[in-house]
Parts: C-alpha cells; sequence; structure tokens
C-alpha cells in the first residue's frame, strides 16, 4: 500500500475528515471500532464506511494508517521524554 503521507492528489481535508471519523470512536450497537482486532482490517473499512458511505476502501485504509502512524509517533515521543524526566528510573 502507498504511504498516505507521499499522496499528494487528496486535499488534507479530505485525509482530516476521514482520519477524524476513525478517531471519533465509530460503533454499532455491539461493535466499538477499537476493540476489533488489528488484524481485521475489512471490520473497521465497513464502520468507517457506515459512518461516511463515501470513503473508498482506499481513503479507509489510509486514514487508519495515518491514525497508527500518529499513534506510533505519539508513543516513541512519549518514550523518549520519559527518559530525561529526573527520578524515573526504567
Amino acid at each position: 500500500m502507498q504511504d498516505p503521507r507521499n499522496i499528494i492528489s487528496k486535499s488534507r481535508q479530505d485525509r482530516f475528515s476521514c482520519t477524524t471519523a476513525v478517531t471519533e470512536g465509530i460503533t454499532t450497537p455491539h461493535t466499538n471500532i477499537d476493540d476489533i482486532e488489528d488484524n481485521k482490517l475489512e471490520q473497521k473499512i465497513a464502520h468507517i464506511r457506515a459512518k461516511s458511505p463515501l470513503r473508498s476502501t482506499r481513503e479507509c485504509e489510509e486514514a487508519l494508517e495515518l491514525v497508527n502512524n500518529d499513534v506510533d509517533k505519539a508513543l516513541a515521543f512519549l518514550a523518549y521524554l520519559v527518559l530525561r524526566i529526573p527520578g524515573i528510573q526504567t
């Protein structure tokens, strides 16, 4: 899959709105998207499409990848900060 950060043809607003849909905790009566295992991408895409039916599978995959990348970056940054706080031993 192509890295979504390298896609120039999409406007920033398109990526933002799809990413926002992912992070708003899309739910059905019985399932929260966060409870779906990471390996069940098709189910996550179905949840995104239920909220934004005009989104393509590719757009939803890109949005999920952006969110996952953001989480990975945030966790890496927090790990970096923790090592620099005086008195904290890891």
